[in-house]
């Protein structure tokens, strides 16, 4: 189960927006992970490995699912901050 980490309103046209862990083992070979809510577009999506900005995956929105080009390894941190569907 993914894990929030915040989640609040901005002011600009009242975009609601969350930080969270992503459901998903983080063991090296693991490359899908899945969001709590449905990202509004991909442009909103910032995906932090280890505090890094990280390009390198695919999203599938309907399916509030990431997958990565190559799988994060054991030990890295991994947080996904979006503008969601309300």
């Amino acid at each position: 189960m993914a894990k929030i980490l915040a989640k609040w309103t901005s002011g600009i046209a009242g975009d609601s927006w969350i930080k969270e862990i992503p459901s998903g083992l983080i063991n090296g070979t693991n490359k899908e992970f899945v969001l709590t809510q449905n990202p509004k577009s991909a442009a909103s999506v910032s995906v932090f490995l280890d505090s890094l900005n990280d390009e390198a995956y695919t999203l599938d929105i309907p399916n509030k699912k990431i997958t990565f080009t190559t799988a994060p390894v054991l030990g890295q941190d991994l947080i996904v901050k979006y503008s969601y569907v309300v």
